[in-house]
């Protein structure tokens, strides 16, 4: 038996999409279709990372990195989201995973990538946080009830905000929305809705959850660009002129700079941390302006 060896993957390459895919659903036990993974990953900038190990010329594992283009100082820099990790059942404990992610730091930082980002499920975090150096941010969120008084509830949660108020961006990684925008809706096609009022832009998805409330429906805010923060009510007011929704939930970093412009923010321990691996910037005291729909699972 041969050592592993790790490569990239050409995702556009259909045969071994497929051999990934299959490896994917083996290890999950799940059913995706070969085109999944281009669309959930391809960013439009092209600089996403594929990388597999191989044994004796055979797929045994693989890690995805999804390219994102961000906004730092007004300077435009790309980061990665490690996402997609699986090793075959027959390959485990053999250090495959770090292996992978060692090799996409090498790998990422001779391409400029800023750093490394993911939301790691209990299984991947230990190993990442302990072994592989990376930081955890927690998240937050808002619930904001639209189901009774929608009007009111607007009222207390977005906080009246002067005309002149800037948005603190100094420091703050930002995302470009409209990139983030076309993933998903390759993806998920007319699921994701955007909407936009004087500059400013909410883009999201709607779903139904069962509660103790009963059914609820659920408009999940994936992304939140604010350009006039004075005017952002107006925004949400059309969101709900046009949804007949019980609940606008906003999930994202803790320290988001958008959070400032709202009321009720609260932590969310349930929901898988930020992680980042610094590369060729140095985030420590940096912001992240990420909201949830940034996640590879949204």
């Amino acid at each position: 038996m041969g050592e592993y060896k790790v490569k990239e993957i050409d995702i556009h390459n259909v045969s071994l999409r497929k051999e990934a895919t299959l490896l994917i659903n083996e290890v999950f036990n799940i059913g995706i279709g070969a085109d999944k993974l281009l669309l959930n990953t391809n960013t439009r900038n092209g600089k996403s990372l594929y990388l597999g190990a191989f044994l004796d010329d055979k797929l045994v594992a693989v890690n995805f990195f999804i390219a994102h283009e961000l906004l730092y100082n007004t300077i435009n820099v790309v980061a990665h989201q490690s996402c997609w990790s699986a090793t075959s059942k027959k390959h485990r404990k053999k250090g495959l995973f770090s292996l992978l992610i060692n090799s996409a730091k090498k790998k990422l930082k001779q391409l400029g990538s800023s750093f490394i980002l993911g939301f790691p499920n209990e299984n991947s975090a230990p190993i990442l946080l302990k072994k592989l150096g990376f930081r955890k941010i927690p998240l937050a969120k808002i619930n904001i009830p639209t189901i009774l008084l929608s009007s009111l509830s607007l009222r207390y949660y977005l906080k009246a905000i002067k005309k002149d108020y800037n948005l603190e961006i100094n420091n703050c990684f930002i995302p470009i929305e409209s990139e983030l925008i076309d993933l998903k809706q390759n993806e998920y096609g007319e699921k994701i809705e955007v909407f936009t009022s004087y500059n400013n832009l909410v883009w999201g998805r709607e779903t139904e959850r069962q509660t103790k409330l009963g059914k609820l429906s659920f408009f999940h805010v994936g992304g939140l660009q604010v350009n006039k923060p004075h005017l952002l009510p107006i925004l949400f007011k059309k969101i709900l002129k046009e949804k007949d929704i019980d609940i606008i939930q906003i999930i994202g970093i803790q320290h988001n700079s958008v959070f400032k412009l709202f009321r009720g923010v609260q932590s969310a321990p349930k929901t898988e941390p930020l992680i980042i691996f610094d590369l060729n910037e140095n985030t420590t005291s940096a912001t992240f302006n990420f909201m949830i729909g940034i996640k590879d699972v949204f």
